[in-house]
């Protein structure tokens, strides 16, 4: 809506300048006066629209993470919870060196979750 009544004000102030005269709309044009739009309202335009199709994309980077929850949230599946982590850490964006990083790091909380009585290591899956 103030997009609309932003556009009358601009057309009422053309008009006004042109009805003043060159040399007076040079001295004192009149000026519209722009409505900001509403707060927390979004304004695409065909302007954005255009910029972000133009426009170089942005590259892409994995920013996985491995903590405690995730582990406790897999480990409490009913499958077996090896294969689906070494799925989560190995089939994933980030180079060979970030999943290799991500998996001891996997380890390393596991084997702490065993340690302080969170976890309980089976010999065999049930």
């Amino acid at each position: 809506e103030h997009v609309i009544e932003n556009e009358r004000a601009k057309a009422k102030a053309a008009a006004k300048n042109a009805a003043l005269g060159a040399a007076k709309a040079a001295k004192r044009g009149s000026k519209a006066h722009l409505k900001k739009p509403p707060e927390g309202t979004v304004v695409w335009t065909e302007q954005t629209f255009d910029k972000l199709v133009a426009g170089v994309p942005e590259p892409l980077v994995s920013r996985m993470k491995v903590d405690n929850a995730m582990l406790v949230n897999v480990l409490s599946r009913e499958e077996d919870a090896f294969p689906v982590l070494r799925r989560l850490l190995t089939d994933n964006h980030s180079d060979p060196r970030e999943q290799r990083r991500l998996a001891r790091r996997a380890l390393r909380l596991a084997r702490s979750l065993v340690r302080s009585g969170i976890l309980t290591r089976l010999d065999a899956p049930d």
